[in-house]
């Protein structure tokens, strides 16, 4: 480890302690999540199949962006779990039960892990890859449930602090990751934090804030370590060292152009999920109108009955001409082609009339944002 560079990111780590854990950013969300973790988890999981999801719901609310930030692989866990409880219930209890083993057989089940919600976002949202789950998915999940026994993995953040401290060996990524090595390098930094009067007193003020007992101990200090890590990139605990050349400077140069190109299409691909989340609220609005029994109006046909509807389309009897037309809301919505004499309906018209008429365009941008994502996808985790 380089000594020099592990001080002066604790010197900063020190510094920002206050700023990264004032009400706004407070980092040390990580050790109140991790003690709540587990008993919710195992309620969960102790559960029926038909109260399954519910509570697995539950707990992926308590983590919030610790494991759903850029993809939502944690909520598709529970997507999934709606469908197939008793399939999510194995992952997730043969997850937890590799905790104790050596890093490198803890992989072999996180690759199995890896493999069986891939089958199951294949089976249920194929073509997709938002609730992929990943090596920091996988990572996180063990180490909230036992903190003791675990590190989590962010690669991006791991591998630039791992640069940073000099620690070149290469625990490779997604499902080839050699564990043993990364937890090496965490085990290094363990040590190095436990030796550092200054970080471990600043570090246990933050027990001395929150309500007594709300926290995990973390008396292995593994929680530490990734929030150490963690910072670094986020806060900018880097500024004022001059990295040493990595074995392979051309990969990182490679890697760093790789992140940014993937935090400019995610940002693309958020403004896709956000007209996608606009056009729904939109559908949303008028379906309460279209239901099964609902009188509508017609430009050509008057007056009418809604006899049926799936959220999308409904068919509308019209006693007039004596005839039952099918209609796509998205489309006859915003061109009249149905409507409801309503005030609060005209009100939603104008305000929603665009965004249904753009909804095959909104669609379009999103498959190909999705699919232009994709690829860049880890670079993310």
């Amino acid at each position: 480890m380089n000594d020099l560079h592990f001080a002066q990111i604790v010197d900063n780590y020190i510094k920002k302690f206050t700023r990264m854990n004032d009400s706004k950013s407070h980092e040390t969300y990580k050790w109140l999540i991790a003690k709540s973790f587990k008993p919710m988890m195992d309620d969960a999981l102790a559960a029926n199949d038909t109260d399954f999801a519910g509570m697995l719901l539950k707990v992926q609310k308590l983590t919030g962006n610790l494991t759903d930030s850029y993809t939502q692989p944690f909520y598709g866990l529970y997507e999934f779990a709606k469908r197939e409880p008793s399939a999510v219930k194995t992952l997730l209890k043969d997850l937890f039960a590799s905790n104790p083993l050596p890093p490198a057989e803890k992989m072999q089940e996180i690759r199995r892990f890896l493999s069986g919600s891939a089958e199951l976002m294949e089976k249920y949202f194929p073509g997709s890859f938002r609730y992929e789950s990943t090596i920091h998915t996988a990572t996180v999940l063990q180490t909230l449930y036992d903190p003791d026994s675990s590190y989590i993995l962010k690669p991006s953040h791991s591998r630039k602090f791992a640069y940073c401290i000099d620690f070149f060996d290469d625990w490779k990524s997604g499902r080839n990751t050699k564990l043993d090595v990364y937890y090496r390098m965490c085990d290094e930094v363990r040590d190095a934090i436990e030796h550092n009067d200054a970080l471990m007193k600043t570090h246990e003020s933050r027990f001395e804030v929150e309500k007594p007992g709300s926290m995990h101990p973390d008396e292995k200090h593994h929680l530490l370590v990734f929030d150490l890590i963690y910072c670094c990139s986020t806060y900018g605990l880097f500024n004022g060292i001059t990295f040493n050349t990595p074995p392979d400077p051309e990969k990182v140069r490679l890697r760093e152009e790789q992140e940014k190109k993937a935090a400019e299409k995610f940002d693309k691909l958020e403004e896709s999920r956000k007209e996608l989340d606009r056009l729904n609220e939109a559908l949303d609005f008028f379906r309460q109108y279209y239901l099964p029994g609902c009188l509508i109006c017609s430009k050509l046909y008057g007056n009418g009955e809604v006899k049926s509807a799936d959220g999308s389309n409904i068919t509308v009897y019209f006693p007039s001409a004596d005839k039952t037309v099918g209609y796509a809301l998205s489309h006859a919505i915003p061109d009249k082609f149905v409507f409801v004499d309503d005030a609060a309906y005209m009100d939603g018209l104008q305000n929603y009339r665009q965004v249904l008429k753009s909804e095959k365009a909104i669609k379009d941008l999103l498959a190909i944002r999705e699919k232009e994502f994709e690829p860049y996808a880890e670079f993310l985790e």
